[in-house]
């Protein structure tokens, strides 16, 4: 009991000194700010340098570079105020390339040594505005492009509506078609490197692989075992073999890489699984970790080992099997265990963890007891060697969130302590954890919060704690200290200060509205200011 108390001190006295984050830049001044959300890899690191897109009234949606302390733009691809719409940067034989439409030619492919001038379109595969490249929908769920063998693979754009696979090494003689697949107007989708060769879904056409040239550009199953068209999605490299979701009826299949090792592992029901977000599977010590589900509309997390009987369900958070929205979603690996978003209908998303098992699967943080809210069913989940990221709060009131993978190292980082400020696309660069989200008196632009400033429960120790009961509280708290109190404050969780008095051990409370808040006691020999918190439920 005894350390927990003192693991809640810590804690909350992180919360009182105010976690916040810092505006990198006001890139377009005014409420509609400089983020545009329906970008796909709309940021990387490159020579030590961070590029984004971003938006403005002057230049429109253009490529921006961060150096650590200044951010500027980097080139205005597309002269005026219409913007060239910078995305789906990679870092391919040393050059950044990205798709960007300079407003003569379309989505065409550029490339980057690092300088403005160094910046230029690759070759203009469809002469005309329309583009060359099929710019759609290259997501953590579709993977509509992938670096393999040092080349690029895309779908391209021929025109009369007819399409390609197409493979660029980052020069126009290098950007070439691969094949035509069996429908002209197909996509090849969720890439995946398997064996040193890659295979993907053609959208209603099967599945193939490819070694990177035409001849060994194939098919390698197109029907099912029930002989209806075979659709993988989510395809997933497990090392020894591939795992796989049949996107026809959701069923779980394995591939070897070869027709008869492309097989069946076991019959499931749609689990809701097209509202997860990002990766599908995660590899945790050779079990694969996914959503599924034997029950209609009520997805669980489950695991396999790529055998039926291998393949069942970890946990049954959720009892009810009529329509739960409430499913498994982005996973990260932190410190050797599997951290991911899921939940339960009455409670909303939250933090758990698990190492594969029904008992090691268990709640981190219930937001709920601390700002009435849960974590938001879009968030990015970001794991650095010491801290997990992601949006959590109130429904209209979703802030940065930092947890160290215990309920008392969960905390709260405000953004914009007026309004909601619901972050987005974490990237980890120089130490700071840079995002977009809306500030205070600005639109969403990019934020920044420096890692080595938060706080963990592992960080020190103290020998000073106070107990509060009851907790939660209605008309009074009882408060036990073992050390001297002269004085007391109050605070909300955004760090404003409420109340000030003379220290009682009972204290009223009756006057404060629900909801979670923070007592300071202060040591009346050494001065020290120590903090727990209490929630208040009349």
């Amino acid at each position: 009991m005894r350390q927990l108390l003192l693991l809640s001190i810590l804690f909350f006295t992180a919360n009182v000194t105010g976690q916040t984050a810092k505006l990198l830049m006001d890139i377009n001044p005014g409420a509609d700010g400089s983020f545009e959300f329906s970008l796909d890899r709309s940021y990387i690191e490159y020579k030590g340098k961070l590029y984004f897109s971003a938006k403005n009234a002057d230049v429109g949606l253009e490529l921006w570079v961060y150096d650590g302390q200044d951010v500027t733009l980097f080139k205005d691809i597309n002269p005026g105020s219409e913007g060239s719409d910078v995305q789906n940067m990679y870092i391919l034989n040393d050059q950044l390339v990205f798709i960007a439409d300079d407003g003569t030619h379309g989505d065409e492919w550029w490339t980057s040594d690092g300088t403005a001038a160094g910046t230029n379109m690759i070759v203009d595969l469809l002469p005309g505005s329309d583009g060359g490249v099929i710019n759609c929908c290259n997501n953590d769920v579709l993977k509509s492009m992938i670096i393999f063998k040092n080349e690029l693979y895309f779908n391209s754009n021929i025109g009369s509506n007819q399409r390609r696979l197409y493979k660029t090494d980052g020069t126009a003689a290098g950007t070439v078609e691969v094949a035509q697949l069996n429908h002209p107007q197909r996509n090849a989708e969720n890439f995946n490197i398997f064996n040193d060769e890659l295979f993907f879904d053609v959208t209603f056409e099967g599945f193939w692989k490819t070694d990177g040239t035409t001849a060994g550009t194939i098919m390698l199953l197109e029907d099912d075992h029930e002989g209806n068209r075979f659709n993988p999605i989510y395809i997933y490299n497990m090392d020894d073999y591939m795992i796989m979701v049949n996107g026809a009826d959701w069923d779980l299949w394995r591939s070897d890489g070869t027709v008869a090792g492309t097989t069946l592992i076991k019959d499931l029901v749609n689990a809701g699984a097209q509202n997860n977000q990002g990766e599908f599977f995660i590899n945790y010590n050779g079990i694969a970790l996914f959503v599924g589900a034997e029950k209609p509309s009520n997805g669980e997390l489950w695991r396999s080992d790529g055998t039926e009987n291998g393949t069942y369900e970890i946990i049954d958070l959720e009892d009810d099997n009529a329509f739960i929205p409430i499913v498994p979603r982005k996973k990260v690996l932190f410190k050797d265990l599997v951290y991911y978003i899921g939940g339960k209908d009455a409670t909303g998303f939250q933090l758990y963890k698990t190492d594969g098992t029904m008992a090691g699967t268990i709640e981190v943080s219930h937001l709920d007891e601390w700002v009435n809210g849960q974590i938001y069913f879009q968030s990015d989940l970001l794991a650095t060697e010491d801290f997990i990221f992601f949006v959590g709060g109130a429904a209209f009131n979703r802030q940065l969130w930092y947890s160290d993978g215990t309920s008392e190292g969960t905390s709260e980082i405000v953004v914009n302590p007026n309004d909601q400020s619901t972050p987005e696309r974490f990237i980890l660069f120089d130490n700071k954890l840079i995002f977009f989200a809306s500030g205070d008196g600005v639109g969403y632009e990019p934020h920044y919060v420096d890692v080595n400033t938060l706080s963990s429960t592992s960080d020190e120790v103290s020998a000073t704690e106070f107990m509060i009961f009851p907790n939660p509280a209605q008309a009074s708290i009882n408060i036990s200290a073992d050390f001297p109190v002269s004085n007391y404050t109050i605070y909300d969780l955004m760090g404003n200060k409420l109340e000030t008095n003379k220290f009682s051990n009972i204290m009223h409370v009756s006057d404060l509205k629900n909801g979670v808040y923070l007592l300071e006691l202060e040591d009346s020999d050494s001065g020290k200011r120590i903090t727990q918190r209490f929630t208040v439920k009349n």
